[in-house]
């Protein structure tokens, strides 16, 4: 029988051009859909164009989840770390965080595989079919530049599949569906290597602008150089960390460091570096700290999907939906604005001013009670708190005592938080505060350990955070300082989850984590009270059951099958 069920067709071409259609509705107007063929997708400049940005909104389809929950990917990872409780479970990530993770039930990665094949698909159909735009007279000028940010994407996807899965089948070739080949997978090194190769071509051929503030607005959320240079560094830096780098070759490093340095260099000459705002970085579209960005809101023509962030994320009491929360182990990761640990003598920090005296970034990215947003303090004491359970909607309370801010825009009203809300912020990609980081877990790893304080301290002393230097530390305590910086600096970011797993730690740290709340009981006198519990309540859970395998995720059952056993099973899985 031949091999018809191939881990890399995941579509047929008709499915995929009549996907692309409905994204233009004039081009809609030319033909009946069941007559396009691929001269009609290839043979002009607006439909070549159109083919390209659904390859840009496909890598964005999150999980199971249908239009009605518009957050981007990274945010559902949140919860399956130590930063957020997730409430909700329509995104099933409970499985992976209640030891329930196999290749039968995969949870919120149901769809990863899938989903990153048919984009490889789709960037390799794109390669095979140039031919015909070059033929039908599309300028090469054109050609040349979308041909280099379906190499960014296809480069992105790959990574993507990488951090997730380790080593995966490369295919730069669209196969015959008449004739299909099974490819077993490359290792990790050979992943990495080819995405690397890719980046520098991209980088070498120029034919991309520099970065956004070489572009038109409506063009603004499309590749550059700068993106290639910042996707090679974290490209780097992941092949060197211990998941994939369990030799600790000194040589991987040296190429971590040099592409970091070299996407700083870069970013730096187009007029990028740290924004004077660190809330502001991921409400103020395109500003200079911003490399790529994923725009979830109608002003992009390239790239725009629903944004229901506002909506998802803010407190009951406001008319959110509170889907996810800060756990207390994330308030309390937060050093003094002394830079002390909460913990450390001379701190000051007491339960009942928890809020006293805090890394600045703290106030910019989490609501707890007597905060002030919107036009009132936020209220989680019980009884009688506005944002506590005995506030509207108990169903949509947090359950963990406070609520998030970053990525929150506090001008949109109560009354256009409900249904399918479209806020306007862009999804923070690529941004110069990770490639700082990057660059200076390279130096610690290197040895270069003044030249990591450096570049740490560069974030933490931004205006309006100011931290004090982390000079003087060395050694094991400074590579703990900065994993704690990365995770203060980053959180909602999505790096967490594959932090901790790039770093062989995600069943170290999390494996037993309890998730806690804060309890908050105000007195009839006005006086308040402060306690530390479990979390409760929604369709969360409040213990971690992580295994040694989930380092990786398991390639899902049927892909294996499909191979005929030409693929293999990551460890751990049976």
């Amino acid at each position: 029988m031949m091999k018809t069920k191939n881990i890399i067709i995941k579509i047929v071409v008709v499915l995929m051009l009549s996907n692309l259609i409905a994204c233009n509705e004039e081009f809609l107007d030319r033909q009946p859909l069941d007559k396009f063929t691929e001269n009609d997708v290839f043979s002009t400049e607006e439909s070549l164009e159109t083919f390209v940005n659904r390859i840009y909104n496909q890598q964005y389809t999150v999980g199971t989840l249908d239009w009605w929950w518009r957050m981007t990917f990274e945010l559902f990872y949140s919860p399956l770390t130590d930063e957020s409780h997730g409430k909700f479970d329509f995104w099933h990530f409970k499985e992976v965080i209640s030891g329930g993770l196999t290749p039968d039930n995969m949870g919120v990665f149901i769809n990863k595989w899938s989903i990153s094949y048919q984009g490889i698909r789709n960037c390799n159909l794109f390669f095979k079919n140039i031919p015909i735009s070059e033929e039908a007279g599309v300028s090469p000028e054109a050609i040349a530049r979308l041909s280099d940010e379906v190499r960014l994407l296809r480069a992105i996807i790959y990574h993507d599949l990488l951090k997730h899965f380790g080593g995966v089948p490369i295919a730069d070739q669209v196969y015959d569906l008449n004739n299909l080949e099974i490819i077993p997978r490359n290792t990790p090194k050979e992943v990495s290597d080819y995405i690397l190769a890719t980046l520098d071509t991209v980088i070498a051929n120029g034919n991309l602008p520099g970065s956004y503030f070489d572009m038109a607005m409506n063009n603004k959320g499309r590749g550059t150089v700068a993106l290639a240079h910042a996707l090679k560094s974290r490209v780097a830096l992941y092949a060197a960390s211990p998941l994939f780098n369990t030799s600790n070759d000194a040589s991987l490093w040296d190429t971590a460091a040099k592409a970091s340095l070299d996407a700083i260099n870069y970013s730096e000459a187009q007029g990028h570096g740290l924004y004077d705002d660190y809330q502001g970085v991921f409400l103020d579209d395109y500003n200079m700290e911003v490399i790529f960005d994923k725009s979830l809101h109608s002003t992009s023509t390239a790239t725009d999907l629903d944004n229901t962030i506002d909506r998802d994320l803010n407190a009951n009491g406001y008319g959110g939906w509170t889907s996810m929360s800060p756990t207390q182990d994330f308030i309390e990761a937060y050093e003094t604005a002394d830079g002390l640990d909460i913990e450390d003598l001379g701190s000051g920090y007491t339960l009942d001013k928890f809020w006293e005296n805090r890394d600045p970034r703290f106030y910019a990215t989490v609501l707890y009670d007597g905060a002030m947003w919107k036009d009132r303090e936020v209220e989680v004491f019980l009884p009688g708190g506005l944002d506590s359970r005995d506030g509207p909607e108990d169903w949509n309370t947090s359950r963990t005592g406070y609520y998030w801010k970053k990525l929150l825009d506090e001008s949109v009203p109560k009354s256009e938080l409900g249904g399918a809300n479209r806020g306007t912020q862009n999804k923070v990609e690529f941004r110069m505060a990770e490639l700082y980081l990057n660059y200076a877990e390279t130096q610690i790893a290197l040895g270069n350990e003044d030249k990591a304080i450096e570049y740490i301290d560069l974030i933490r002393s931004r205006p309006g955070v100011d931290m004090p230097s982390v000079s003087g530390l060395s050694g094991q305590a400074l590579l703990d300082k900065y994993r704690n910086e990365r995770r203060i600096e980053l959180v909602l970011e999505g790096h967490r989850f594959h932090d901790l797993r790039r770093w062989d730690m995600y069943y170290e740290t999390l494996n037993g984590f309890e998730v806690e709340r804060i309890n908050i009981t105000k007195a009839g006198d006005g006086t308040k009270s402060y306690s530390i519990g479990l979390a409760d309540g929604g369709e969360g859970i409040n213990k971690y059951v992580i295994k040694p395998e989930n380092e990786l995720i398991p390639i899902p059952r049927n892909e294996i099958n499909k191979s005929e056993g030409i693929i293999k099973q990551n460890p751990g899985y049976n």
